[in-house]
């Protein structure tokens, strides 16, 4: 039998890389794909998808952000929480980030007009050309 998953989506809040006890990097993402589009409703349907990455490719996704395209290679996996009910979720086998969302600062300054000087103008002579 062969368990294999292929997932290309945004991932759906940034990432929040965490250690285990024994010094491994892992995180959980929320992966934000296509399920279809509804005729009736005239919109596009998402999925939440969760998957779970542990040492290199947590240390790789650490650096991705929410919006972020990822590709994620794994195999459907299902372990007991915290609270002692089995939770289903994708572990990462390969993960790429496909594009990254611009995260622009940006700095205001003040404006230096002091280059800008005013011209002085004859106001009486109203028909007097410039040429």
């Amino acid at each position: 039998m062969i368990n294999k998953v292929l997932l290309t989506g945004n991932l759906g809040r940034d990432v929040e890389l965490r250690t285990t006890a024994n010094g491994t990097s892992n995180c959980f993402i929320s992966v934000k794909t296509e399920t279809g589009w509804n005729k009736n409703e005239q919109k596009m349907h998402y999925a939440y998808i969760n998957c779970s990455a542990f040492g290199n490719n947590a240390d790789y996704l650490s650096k991705a952000h929410k919006g972020d395209h990822v590709e994620i290679e794994g195999h459907c996996d299902s372990y007991k929480g915290r609270d002692g009910k089995y939770v289903q979720s994708i572990m990462v086998d390969k993960v790429t980030v496909i594009y990254q969302e611009k995260k622009v600062e940006v700095q205001e300054e003040p404006m230096d007009y002091s280059h800008i000087i005013p011209q002085e103008t004859n106001r009486n002579d109203e028909f007097d050309m410039p040429f």
